[in-house]
């Protein structure tokens, strides 16, 4: 153990020598005042943990806010450009159109390529 190491002896030897330095009297006061300090520190901590905390909270909301508005606006960007009317509809009703409306035009799309194929192979078979 070193000098400074805090044992017992080093708090005796700190404990004689404050009550030398300062008096028996001034200790109290000098304790309660630096409970005090502490005391104000923690609270100012928690005040800025709690500010920053609040903050955060006003980021996320007004975030998830912006990406909301953002979805809605492509959805109903997307809608317009199927032909679809977005007014007076709600996120879910306008995506299960949006959804119903591009499954039909995929069929459709097949179907012509279908046709396509057929007529190929008719012409092919012309040839022949």
């Amino acid at each position: 153990m070193g000098i400074l190491d805090p044992g017992p002896e080093l708090i005796i030897l700190l404990v004689i020598v404050a009550l030398l330095l300062f008096g028996s009297s001034k200790i109290p006061e000098m304790a309660r005042n630096v409970g005090r300090a502490a005391g104000e520190f923690k609270r100012g901590k928690k005040e800025v943990e709690r500010e920053m905390a609040e903050e955060e909270a006003k980021g996320a909301a007004k975030a998830k806010a912006t990406k909301d508005i953002t979805i809605d606006e492509k959805l109903v960007k997307k809608a317009r450009k199927l032909g679809i009317d977005p007014a007076g509809k709600s996120r879910d009703v306008l995506m299960a159109e949006i959804i119903a409306k591009e499954e039909d035009e995929e069929e459709e799309d097949e179907k012509e390529e279908e046709e396509e194929d057929k007529e190929e192979d008719a012409e092919k078979d012309d040839e022949k």
